[in-house]
């Protein structure tokens, strides 16, 4: 194809791409229920006893192949969802290794419990680059049906060897390590989501304890938009750096943020 000035246009950015990690119980399906027009990919059953009335999920998908029919058909049938919602990117992973597993003519089922007994690293490549073309799926959500994608996981702990510094933990993305640096790179954004637990120590010795400092909220929610040493995160919408998230409201404080809303005096103005 031959480029000339006339093929220059403005380009245009696409609707976000988010993945919000955090513990069992922070609330990653709540942040993905408050996403405007939103319809779930479930990978594990996680609704708890909440009222399900209004709630646009698919049937629990528990396949590589499940999932890439249901991406398939939010490309090519018409819609009205403007967000798109996998829960959980953990799980997952393991239908994943389950279908790299039959790329390689094995049989043994994948579980939590013996995935890295069974399975050769060879095997674990494999699966990091079945993620490649479901990632580009995703990526024609946003492009083409103007669709943000929310991709929900738990936490995992990865162990840190560099040359240069001692060997250390820290938190991540629950998917398998050959699979950690494509999704990170994907995504515009990646939010930790933890509590921030604040002490003051009372007593000595064996008689020290800890107690939360009075007048501070108890275990607040927060997220974390930065990379540190400690955790996995990224940021390429200027987010500050740790965000408190009041309680149904965690979608719309992050959204707030990345697109402020007008005031009454700019909205008047552009009038």
């Amino acid at each position: 194809m031959a480029f000339d000035l006339s093929a220059i246009t403005q380009p245009k950015n696409l609707p976000l791409g988010i993945i919000l990690y955090a513990p069992v119980g922070w609330g990653k399906t709540d942040f993905g229920l408050q996403s405007p027009l939103n319809v779930f990919l479930p990978t594990e059953e996680g609704w708890g006893n909440r009222d399900l009335t209004g709630i646009n999920s698919f049937p629990l998908i528990t396949n590589y192949q499940e999932m890439n029919e249901a991406v398939d058909s939010l490309l090519d049938e018409d819609h009205q969802f403007r967000t798109v919602v996998i829960d959980t990117l953990s799980n997952l992973q393991k239908s994943i290794l389950n279908e790299a597993l039959k790329l390689h003519n094995l049989t043994a089922k994948v579980t939590a419990r013996n995935a890295d007994e069974v399975m050769f690293r060879a095997i674990y490549k494999q699966a990091a680059n079945l993620w490649h073309p479901l990632l580009a799926k995703l990526d024609r959500l946003r492009k083409e049906k103007r669709m943000m994608v929310i991709l929900l996981a738990h936490v995992g702990i990865i162990s840190v060897d560099q040359p240069d510094v001692d060997k250390y933990d820290r938190f991540c993305i629950d998917v398998d390590k050959d699979a950690q640096p494509i999704l990170e790179k994907w995504a515009d954004i990646i939010l930790f989501g933890t509590r921030n637990s604040r002490f003051r120590k009372v007593g000595q010795g064996i008689m020290e304890t800890r107690k939360g400092i009075a007048g501070e909220q108890e275990d607040p929610r927060i997220v974390r938009t930065e990379e540190r040493v400690t955790h996995v995160a990224k940021n390429r919408e200027r987010l500050p750096y740790e965000i408190f998230m009041e309680d149904g409201k965690q979608f719309q404080t992050i959204f707030n943020l990345i697109y402020p809303p007008k005031k009454e005096k700019d909205v008047k103005e552009s009038e």
